[in-house]
């Protein structure tokens, strides 16, 4: 590598979390949580219930403010913004259950978005594009092309849940925080969303940071790793040095995994 190589900055980080703290009453549910992610970067957050996930995903969108720390996302100070002000800034969020309009065809849904994402000013939204051609583009990228015209009511589980992502993806997002994407799936839905996730990240310049509890998804998104125990970062590294730490096989995988 040649010394001009060498000295390129590493590109700023697209969300930097710094110490960040969270009480409920006597609970300690945060607890100094850093954590930097990059353009274009998939991480995966695990660990056991009330360990702290759904409550950094509520502080980095802005439903709940941080007690200490600082949260910048790409390069604003987030801390004090409302949720509305911070998703207007890049950041999408899919919850854990499937928030669509089940009357609606599944390109009404995205519609929907579109239309929403443009009334609120969506950073980055292709506006060149004609809209049909563009909720075409987004329902073949989750994998619902052949089920445009089909209520979202009478989607299977795990095609409501693309759906979804779907709608996230209309507001252009830089950031997409996806909370237990695979919850209720059956195994071979489960495979088909880590290999969405992944075709999204491969196809996309967003970031995404996805909560799971499902190890054998968290094994095929082949992303980096961040454990959390008691509101902290126990552990953050590959699928495999996660897998090998003594520390996290003890305390969230078990000795055997």
């Amino acid at each position: 590598m040649s010394e001009a190589l060498a000295a390129q900055p590493s590109p700023a980080p697209l969300l930097e979390i710094a110490d960040i703290a969270k009480v409920f009453g006597g609970i300690q549910a945060l607890s100094g949580v850093s954590l930097a992610v990059h353009p274009g970067e998939l991480i995966c957050i695990v660990g056991p219930n009330g360990c702290g996930k759904t409550t950094l995903f509520n502080v980095i969108s802005g439903a709940l403010r941080p007690d200490s720390g600082s949260i910048h996302f790409r390069g604003e100070n987030t801390g004090a913004m409302k949720v509305h002000e911070i998703s207007r800034l890049g950041i999408g969020r899919k919850f854990q259950v499937p928030g669509i309009f089940v009357e609606l065809s599944a390109a009404d849904n995205v519609r929907a978005a579109l239309a929403g994402a443009r009334a609120a000013g969506a950073f980055g939204l292709m506006r060149q594009k004609g809209l049909d051609d563009e909720v075409g583009a987004i329902l073949g990228l989750v994998g619902l092309g052949g089920r445009a015209e089909v209520p979202a009511g009478e989607l299977a589980h795990g095609e409501k849940q693309w759906l979804e992502i779907a709608m996230v993806l209309a507001g252009k997002p830089k950031l997409i925080l996806l909370d237990e994407p695979t919850a209720g799936m059956t195994a071979a839905e489960t495979a088909a969303t880590a290999d969405l996730i992944r075709r999204i990240a491969d196809e996309t310049a967003a970031a995404i940071i996805v909560i799971e509890h499902d190890i054998q998804f968290v094994r095929r998104l082949e992303c980096p790793v961040v454990v959390m125990m008691k509101g902290q970062v126990l552990r953050r590294g590959s699928y495999a040095e996660i897998s090998a730490d003594p520390a996290v096989r003890e305390a969230y995988l078990g000795k055997r995994a």
